[in-house]
């Protein structure tokens, strides 16, 4: 970044205030970007970029990656003859997902604190605190196997929710450990399946279009093909939003989506 950027945009950041309906007097920030502006955007672009090659770096050092088989084709098809690279996370914007997995429980438990304890560091280290409020910040484990059972009781009862990890900044945390977490309307479960998601969209379906039942619906002087028309608008737009990124659904899964 040339110079004279570099200080235009630190001048931008210095004595900035606002104020609204109601307050007497102005509201004078000094840390972060200027609230409400759509540079700040691109500025925690900037930093966010940084911050997670430098977490993939250390992640990849130690060994916290999965394999995942692409050909280089951004496609949801499944590439049979791709080659398996190393993968730490997906990331959309402002939220970030740190993949892991391990033929024994054990082992992956102690990953997912180990890789907690990177990433809030790393993080820390720029200024910035991770939230670890349940449904901000949790993880997701799928278990598997003979131990499942047990090592679900572990976490979810024993250890009630919660994984345990080390910050060298903060000392000892705690991560929450969730049986499913919502984000931009899907529904991600311990079970690695889409019945869960397909009963929340059918649940929201039913919601909007409830207000209507007796206006609408049961109005003898509206046709059939308008009904329809409007049900497809205000429950079926639910139902189907992101369907298209759906994997192929099983038996269940096709029973409780039709």
């Amino acid at each position: 970044v040339p110079a004279y950027l570099e200080h235009m945009i630190g001048e931008l950041h210095e004595d900035t205030w606002f104020s609204m309906s109601g307050l007497s007097s102005v509201v004078r920030t000094t840390r972060g970007t200027r609230p409400g502006d759509p540079f700040a955007d691109v500025l925690f672009n900037f930093v966010a970029a940084k911050v997670l090659h430098r977490v993939q770096a250390t992640l990849a050092s130690r060994g916290l990656t999965v394999k995942v088989a692409w050909d280089g084709c951004r496609t949801f098809h499944r590439q049979e003859q791709a080659e398996a690279e190393d993968v730490s996370e997906v990331t959309w914007v402002d939220d970030v997902v740190f993949l892991l997995c391990d033929d024994d429980p054990e082992r992956l438990v102690n990953k997912v604190s180990e890789l907690t304890g990177i990433v809030y560091d790393h993080v820390a280290a720029f200024g910035m605190k991770i939230n670890l409020q349940p449904s901000k910040t949790e993880a997701i484990i799928s278990f598997r196997g003979a131990e499942a059972a047990n090592w679900r009781r572990t976490i979810f009862v024993r250890q009630d929710s919660r994984i345990p990890f080390t910050s060298q900044i903060d000392g000892q945390l705690s991560l929450v450990v969730g049986m499913e977490y919502k984000h931009l309307g899907g529904v991600v479960d311990y079970k690695n399946g889409m019945r869960r998601e397909i009963t929340v969209r059918a649940a929201q379906g039913i919601a909007n279009a409830r207000p209507m039942r007796a206006k609408v619906f049961a109005n003898r002087d509206i046709c059939v093909e308008s009904k329809s028309q409007i049900a497809s608008c205000y429950a079926l737009s639910h139902n189907l939003y992101n369907a298209a990124n759906w994997p192929k659904l099983n038996k269940s899964e096709n029973r409780a989506f039709h």
